[in-house]
């Protein structure tokens, strides 16, 4: 069975069977926006993947706690962020 991988604020990155972002893009399976319920059931994704989406949300709590109810317990969520002198990576 194959991962069901979300890419959260996808732009033009194809990884992610899964890719989300606020505008329509050559990469993009589905547009919303990620201040609001992410349009997925509960515990569907295996992995979830940002990379500098943080600082463009209005809502950082609603955010974790969409991404917490889609993703699978055990699963993994990964985030890049790139912010002047700062690079962080979470997984």
């Amino acid at each position: 069975m194959e991962k069901k991988i979300l890419n959260l604020g996808c732009g033009n990155d194809m990884y992610g069977t899964h890719r989300m972002d606020v505008f329509k893009t050559k990469a993009t399976t589905q547009v919303g926006n990620l201040d609001k319920k992410l349009p997925y059931p509960d515990d569907y994704f295996d992995e979830i993947y940002c990379k500098s989406v943080l600082e463009h949300l209005k809502n950082l709590g609603t955010f974790s706690d969409e991404c917490y109810r889609v993703l699978k317990k055990g699963g993994k969520f990964g985030c890049e962020q790139i912010m002047q002198d700062l690079y962080c990576f979470i997984y």
